[in-house]
């Protein structure tokens, strides 16, 4: 090789390691962009899901619907080991009575009979109602029925291992409880158990005062 190759190849081999060099660059600075970009995603998607994730409490307050005056209550939700505890104090009820009472699809009390609400909760597509606790497929918003005593108050205690407040498996955050007119005879495909005496919207509840026995 002449003296005058040799100066031209050093130059071109130089640009070669060069370019090399700086095509390694840009393939780690691009990785290095998309791992942060990763990384970016996931801390959005935990810091929006994590503080719904974390309820452990809920309460939905009841009301009554047009024409069912006197009926009131409460229904507390709180997470527990065994899956969600649901307590209830409702009254205003007739002496000695049974009324299905159930969480249905939507958080919406705008219309005066309940009906806003649309139908029993289900999220798992069942398509079958049963009493809760007797093995066979039901709604997730299922709860079987309140019995009033002779004041007409009845009170409720049962804990559910088929739905969550905030989580991934049926959450009830934001839907609605209903109680019934009628006993829940746990027929199809609702349980015949009349019109909508009482509603009550599922929120976020306060920490503050939530173990204090309901009712007076």
């Amino acid at each position: 090789m002449t003296r005058t190759a040799a100066a031209f190849a050093k130059p071109s081999l130089l640009g070669a390691l060069t370019a090399a060099i700086a095509t390694v660059g840009v393939h780690q600075a691009g990785t290095a962009d998309i791992d942060r970009a990763k990384g970016g995603a996931q801390h959005a998607e935990h810091a929006h899901a994590s503080p719904w994730a974390d309820l452990t409490r809920a309460v939905a307050v009841i009301r009554p619907t047009d024409g069912n005056d006197g009926v009131s209550g409460t229904i507390r939700f709180e997470r527990t080991d065994g899956g969600v505890r649901v307590t209830a104090y409702v009254e205003g009820l007739e002496p000695n009575s049974r009324h299905g009472f159930h969480v249905h699809q939507f958080g919406d009390a705008t219309k005066p009979d309940g009906t806003s609400a649309g139908g029993h909760y289900d999220p798992a597509g069942s398509g079958h109602h049963a009493k809760p606790g007797s093995g066979d497929a039901h709604h997730a918003g299922d709860f079987g029925n309140l019995e009033a005593d002779a004041d007409g108050v009845a009170r409720y205690d049962r804990t559910f291992d088929t739905l969550t407040i905030a989580g991934s498996q049926a959450p009830v955050l934001g839907r609605a409880v209903i109680i019934h007119a009628e006993e829940d005879r746990f027929d199809q495909p609702t349980g015949s158990a009349g019109a909508r005496i009482g509603i009550g919207v599922i929120g976020v509840g306060n920490p503050e005062g939530f173990d204090r026995p309901l009712g007076r």
